[in-house]
């Protein structure tokens, strides 16, 4: 049987598109290796609990009244999930850089994340106004990929241009000491920068901007019933549409014709043929494993030897007989750093036994039903910046996490 279109993964990104195109009635096979739809948007039962293996907030949801692309996006491809806000941005309990205790809980929105850093470091106020401004002016450039696009030589857009020219490719912190922020200030404008995978030292300002002023503009969200929840939820969707998911069944090779075009997807289940294949997942396994070396073009063989690595989390996952209230926890995330610096500490998570980073979270203080009455969950995080896990021996791997979580 011949597709209109295949796509190789059932992750949410696999499954948008999946459902976009069977509202536009072309015929679409979903492969997905798992058993589960999903991909990294799961979650997993141990006992009585169900903790959500990847997602820890949302952002670009936005609010019924004013939504968010991804709420938008989601209405239109007809999936409704339930989604609860989250108050506050963060806690962050740790030290500024001058040694002195910092305890801050900053909120959701522009203005009140503002206030709130001037009201702790009230000679930011000019730097920090100014900071945002600009951030503000780096988020018009998404825009341009709209559809309908920003004209090009609209005001908005020459701002934006502008300020990309003038700060988004330097450093982050090189943008702040630029603009004369405040090192405490700094301290805490930085609180975010592991999820970015990159120190604020190194990490590209527009990146920063894109992400830190969206978070803070629009607030987070976590979906009630977990990341699976959502992905499941298109995946009902997909085959409300007539749409086909075909799993336990793992992608080998990507098909080509004698002319050099795409025309179906071998399986360990069989061979399945389209003109059209679309592979959600990393470029670089598309490019390693599924598609014919001799089709590759210079820049996709150089990403085979250029790939370097970047962050990678480590969980642990705690399901407790107690309710958040009983064990006094009243904050969704709390970051909770060795380090002031971000360089210091993004070297010191190169190592298993340096790395001490955590970040708490709680999803029973937005979302009470996350685990049963009487009870709450708690994760907590760290991320590492080497590939410092491949050093340990198969024999040692489980025993040595085993170690490193409960220390």
């Amino acid at each position: 049987m011949k597709y209109d279109v295949i796509i190789i993964g059932a992750g949410n990104g696999g499954l948008i598109a999946a459902i976009q195109l069977a509202k536009e009635k072309k015929h679409v096979l979903l492969l997905e290796q798992h058993n589960l739809p999903g991909g990294v948007a799961t979650s997993f039962c141990r006992g009585r609990f169900e903790f959500d293996a990847t997602l820890h907030e949302m952002v670009d949801i936005g609010s019924k009244e004013q939504p968010g692309d991804v709420r938008v996006l989601l209405e239109e491809l007809g999936v409704n999930i339930d989604w609860k806000p989250i108050p506050e941005l963060f806690r962050v309990i740790g030290h500024y850089s001058d040694g002195t205790k910092m305890d801050v809980t900053m909120p959701a929105g522009v203005k009140p994340f503002v206030k709130k850093i001037i009201s702790l470091v009230p000679e930011a106020a000019p730097s920090v106004k100014k900071l945002f401004h600009i951030m503000k002016i780096l988020n018009d450039l998404p825009l341009l990929y709209h559809n309908p696009p920003l004209p090009l030589l609209s005001i908005r857009t020459m701002r934006a241009l502008q300020a990309f020219m003038e700060y988004g490719h330097y450093p982050a912190l090189e943008i702040f000491r630029r603009l004369k922020i405040p090192q405490k200030a700094i301290d805490i404008l930085s609180t975010y920068w592991s999820y970015l995978g990159v120190s604020i030292e190194d990490v590209n300002f527009l990146h920063y901007s894109v992400m830190i002023y969206g978070y803070i503009n629009d607030g987070a969200y976590i979906p009630s019933d977990t990341s699976y929840g959502l992905a499941s939820s298109l995946a009902e969707r997909y085959r409300a549409l007539g749409g086909t998911i075909f799993l336990n069944t793992r992608a080998e090779k990507i098909l080509t014709g004698r002319s050099g075009h795409v025309c179906g997807v071998q399986t360990n289940a069989g061979t399945f043929y389209s003109d059209h294949v679309i592979f959600n997942g990393n470029p670089s396994v598309a490019h390693k494993y599924l598609v014919p070396h001799s089709l590759l073009g210079t820049f996709q063989k150089n990403m085979l030897h250029t790939r370097k690595f970047s962050s990678r989390p480590f969980v642990v996952y705690l399901g407790l007989n107690k309710s958040a209230r009983e064990l006094g926890l009243q904050d969704y995330s709390i970051f909770l750093p060795n380090y002031a610096s971000s360089k210091i500490e993004y070297e010191s998570m190169k190592e298993i036994y340096t790395n001490h980073y955590v970040i708490s979270v709680c999803p029973n203080i937005v979302n009470p039903g996350a685990s049963p009455e009487g009870t709450c969950i708690v994760t907590l995080t760290t991320v590492f910046s080497s590939d410092c896990w491949n050093r340990i021996s198969p024999e040692r791997y489980r025993q040595v996490k085993e170690d490193y979580a409960a220390h």
